[in-house]
């Protein structure tokens, strides 16, 4: 819900082309938050037990609230025609096909990243001791895979949107994870589900997202506000 919210947010705020030029950056900024959360987890799985990190996720939680808290009185007036959009999302996205296409791409999505994270776990928690051992390579996974993040949004968002268009940039994350789990699948084992996910997991917070926020820009602000969160 946060993340969704969030990226309405920025949708509201830019015109098509301008969100083409800055997505990139704000995508670029939410992943430098994911090294540090990474590398955060990392570190406290050294020094405190791992029920810490839970605490560590309130507390960032928190923030972030406050943060969100603070900024209500610089949004903008409500969009034109919000009073009198459908008030259930289910509608909207029965009769509208561009939007139940977009559901679509994401629930595939959800699916595919559901197995390739099962299979990432369960061979990882066969790899390290329980616990802080544990805790401690899912934070440096994820830590990783967001410098890889940081490094593809910087070096490839634009030049991908440019030359392969928003439908383009978003099929990249499906064709290089296919290609991850057809590794797998002939060479199975940790590394090959770690390429797996991390394939998935690096593309999701750099093009796919340059991509997919762009995807709502046709879809009118009233109309997307009902029906965005529900398809996240």
């Amino acid at each position: 819900a946060l993340v969704s919210g969030f990226w309405s947010m920025v949708n509201e705020r830019f015109d098509p082309y301008t969100a083409r030029k800055v997505v990139g950056r704000i995508g670029a900024g939410a992943t430098a938050g994911g090294i540090a959360g990474g590398f955060l987890v990392w570190a406290a799985s050294r020094a405190l037990p791992p029920a810490a990190a839970v605490l560590l996720l309130l507390a960032m939680t928190a923030t972030a609230a406050v943060v969100l808290y603070a900024a209500r009185g610089s949004e903008h007036t409500r969009p034109a025609g919000a009073g009198t959009a459908p008030t259930l999302a289910l509608p909207l996205l029965a009769r509208n096909p561009y939007v139940r296409n977009i559901a679509l791409v994401v629930l595939l999505g959800a699916v595919v990243e559901t197995l390739v994270d099962f299979l990432f776990k369960g061979l990882a928690a066969g790899r390290f001791a329980p616990g802080a051992s544990l805790l401690g390579a899912f934070g440096a996974f994820h830590g990783v895979m967001s410098v890889v993040s940081l490094l593809l949004q910087a070096v490839a968002s634009r030049a991908a949107l440019r030359h392969l268009g928003i439908a383009g940039t978003v099929a990249l994350r499906p064709a290089l994870t296919a290609a991850g789990s057809i590794l797998g699948a002939a060479v199975p084992g940790f590394a090959t589900a770690t390429f797996a996910r991390g394939a998935h997991e690096s593309l999701t917070n750099s093009l796919f997202r340059s991509g997919y926020e762009l995807l709502y820009t046709p879809v009118p602000e009233a109309e997307k506000r009902r029906v965005k969160a529900l398809v996240d």
